[in-house]
Order: C-alpha cells, then structure tokens, then sequence
C-alpha cells in the first residue's frame, strides 16, 4: 500500500512492518503564575544573609529558612497551658514582641478557671427563695490535673438572691425585692425598680 506525502503531514506515521499511528495536537491551557508573598517569599535578597530561596516565579523574592520568630523573653510563655496543664496565662503579665505575638507569665490553674468557686460560700448564703440567699446550692467538684486535683465547689445562682429578700405583692402578683422594695408604689415594683423580679 503506498502512502502519499500529504497523508504523513496530517498526523499519520508509517512504522516499521506497516503500521499506522496517527497523533492528536490538544489545545493547551494557560494559567497565570502563583502570587510569591502568599507562598512565603515576602523577603529579598538582602534580608536573608545565611542565604534563601528564590521564588520560582519571581527570583526578586526570597524564603529565608534561617530566620528565627522573635521569642518571649525567659519566664514568659505564648501558651502557658500549652506547658503545663496547670498553668494559665497570666493576663496582667502580658507583654507584645515586634510582631503581634503576646507573652504572658504563668499563674498556677484556679477553680474560678473552670466556673467553679475556689471555696465554699458561707452557709447563710445558701438556700432557694426570696430571703437573700445567694445560690442554691454548693456541691464539691474536682478537676484533676497533672500535678493533683483541684477542690472546687460548684455553686447554682439563687435568682431571687444578690441582695433580694422582701415579698411584696401588687394586682395579685407577687414579686421579691430588694430591702427598699416596700418603700416604692406598685407601679415602680412592677416596672421593676427596687430590684423587683417575679416571684
């Protein structure tokens, strides 16, 4: 069989013991380059002495792999949690490097850290009602940590409590108020002046 010329330009090719193959040209695609800053090369090439590496889409901009993140000062931690699980930030510590990072002491870990109370409130602030109890109620509650346990009480609101304790009723509603709750007319307890809630 014989092939002309003008079969070979358009794509086919005679092999060795006469077969054919044929080639398919595809279209190809074009993407623009990858931004160097969102990649880590935000740097130049004087700003990494112990060498960098040139960004492979612009060789203006440099990696530095040597270069260190500034470091809290000793005795200060990012996450003092993150050491010990007994240890907390110590807000009122708080120190700021060059670069946004904060720096905290340590404090060891508290009951208030976990909502609970660090001891039990006296007596005469529990109970349910309206007659200035505080909470509920108070029930021991542990967390265990690392280095031991926490005692810690957990203590429910009284909603009547902070400081309310006089029953006053008014159109048939009665409501609990604060110790100056009688002093004021129905309408002002209603409105809810003198610490006055629903009973």
């Amino acid at each position: 069989m014989i092939i002309s010329s003008k079969h070979l330009l358009s794509g086919a090719v005679i092999l060795p013991m006469g077969i054919l193959f044929t080639t398919t040209v595809m279209a190809e695609t074009c993407t623009s380059a990858p931004d160097c800053a969102a990649l880590g090369y935000t740097k130049s090439s004087s700003d990494c002495p112990d060498g960098g590496i040139k960004c492979p889409f612009d060789t203006s901009k440099y990696y530095c792999p040597s270069e260190k993140a500034p470091e809290c000062p000793i005795g200060s931690y990012k996450d003092c949690e993150a050491i010990h699980d007994y240890w907390r930030n110590d807000f009122s510590t708080q120190t700021s490097l060059a670069d946004g990072t904060k720096c905290y002491q340590c404090r060891s870990a508290q009951c208030s850290d976990f909502g609970y109370l660090d001891s039990k409130p006296s007596d005469s602030l529990i109970g349910s009602g309206c007659n200035y109890k505080s909470y509920t109620s108070c029930t021991m509650a542990g967390v265990d940590l690392s280095n031991g346990r926490l005692n810690c009480y957990d203590c429910v609101p009284n909603k009547y409590g902070y400081g309310r304790g006089l029953l006053v009723t008014c159109s048939g509603t009665t409501y609990c108020c604060g110790s100056g709750g009688n002093t004021i007319g129905c309408s002002n307890v209603i409105s809810g002046l003198g610490g006055c809630i629903k009973y």
